[in-house]
C-alpha cells in the first residue's frame, strides 16, 4: 500500500501509539500520533497488518503487577481501534509474571504467539474475518522460554516459531498439526 506502520509505546506515559508513514512521489510523510490505548503502563506491542489491509497489535498491560495479552483491530488504517483508545481490546491471557508477544497474519488467520511464565511459549488464533479466539496452545515447555522468539506465516498459511530454550528451536504449524521440536 506504500504504507509503514509503527507502533511503539510513548516514552512519557507508556501508552500504545501507532504512526504510519507514507511513501509517495520519493518522499516519506510520517502522519500523526494515534492513540491505540491510553491507559495505564503498556510494554512490548507488535503490529500486523492482513492481506485485507486490517491492522491488529499485540501488547502486554500492566494490571494488578502482573501482565496480561491484549490485542486491538483496526479496519480504518490505524485511525480508530475498537471503541477507542480507552478500549482495552481483547485479553488473550490475563497474571502473567512478564508478557512479550508477537502478532502475525496469514491468509486465512491471525496468530499471536506469547509468553511470559518462563517456562512456557503460547498462541492463539483467530480467523481473519474475526470473532471469537481460539483456546490457549502450548508450542513449547521448558527452562528459559522467554521473549527471545519470533513468528510468521507462509503464504500459504504455515505458522513458524523460532525460539530460544536454552538452545535454538522451531516448530511450525499447518492448520492441524504442529511439527515436533
Amino acid at each position: 500500500s506504500g504504507n509503514v506502520y509503527v507502533v511503539y509505546c510513548e516514552q512519557t506515559t507508556n501508552y500504545i501509539v501507532l504512526k504510519k508513514l507514507s511513501f509517495s512521489v520519493g518522499i516519506w510523510t510520517v502522519g500523526d500520533a494515534i492513540y491505540v490505548y491510553n491507559g495505564g503502563v503498556n510494554v512490548a506491542p507488535s503490529i500486523a497488518r492482513t492481506w485485507g489491509g486490517k491492522l491488529l497489535v499485540s501488547f502486554s498491560r500492566l494490571s494488578a503487577g502482573y501482565f496480561d495479552i491484549q490485542v486491538k483491530s483496526s479496519s480504518d488504517s490505524g485511525q480508530t481501534w475498537g471503541t477507542g483508545p480507552g478500549d482495552v481490546g481483547d485479553s488473550l491471557r490475563t497474571g502473567l509474571p512478564a508478557g512479550t508477544s508477537k502478532v502475525v497474519a496469514g491468509p486465512s488467520k491471525v496468530h499471536v504467539v506469547y509468553c511470559g511464565t518462563g517456562t512456557d511459549l503460547f498462541v492463539q488464533s483467530q480467523s481473519i474475518a474475526g470473532g471469537s479466539w481460539s483456546g490457549e496452545f502450548v508450542i513449547a515447555s521448558g527452562s528459559g522460554i522467554d521473549e527471545h522468539f519470533d513468528a510468521a506465516v507462509s503464504g500459504e498459511g504455515l505458522l513458524g516459531v523460532v525460539f530460544d530454550a536454552q538452545q535454538l528451536k522451531y516448530r511450525e504449524y499447518d492448520g492441524s498439526n504442529w511439527s515436533s521440536l
